[in-house]
């Protein structure tokens, strides 16, 4: 959404300027491009309907949605859902503890969420 939302701030400026300078519209480009893919592959502005909820009947009706999902036997989905599967962005919490958390496709765990760097990993303080 950040992404969108600067691309939208540099049109706008380019169309109030009524100047065009090549940077400006390549970068406004590349993040509409990048605010699009995230939109594709990440369905989780909207609520499920009927989340939380522990029914697989409920969750087969969750088509792209961001909900929880509680299965039998303690275990929990939180996260993307699309058509009625784990997609995109979720957390996956095992009853024992142990916990999933990353990039989901058809119910597949693909690959675990990547840490995000702060400052203080970059040495700044």
């Amino acid at each position: 959404m950040r992404k969108l939302l600067i691309a939208l701030i540099i049109v706008v400026s380019i169309g109030v300027s009524g100047v065009v300078r090549a940077q400006d519209w390549e970068r406004a480009t590349k993040l509409f491009r990048s605010a699009a893919v995230t939109a594709r592959t990440s369905p989780s502005f909207l609520r499920c309907n009927g989340s939380p909820s522990s029914s697989s009947t409920t969750v087969r009706n969750w088509i792209d949605c961001f909900g929880t999902f509680t299965l039998f036997g303690g275990n929990k989905y939180i996260g993307d859902f699309r058509n009625g599967k784990f997609y995109g962005q979720g957390t996956y919490t095992y009853a024992d503890g142990r916990v999933a958390k990353g990039t989901w496709e058809n119910n597949k765990f693909l690959y675990a969420q990547k840490p995000r760097r702060t400052d203080s990993d970059k040495g700044v303080h």
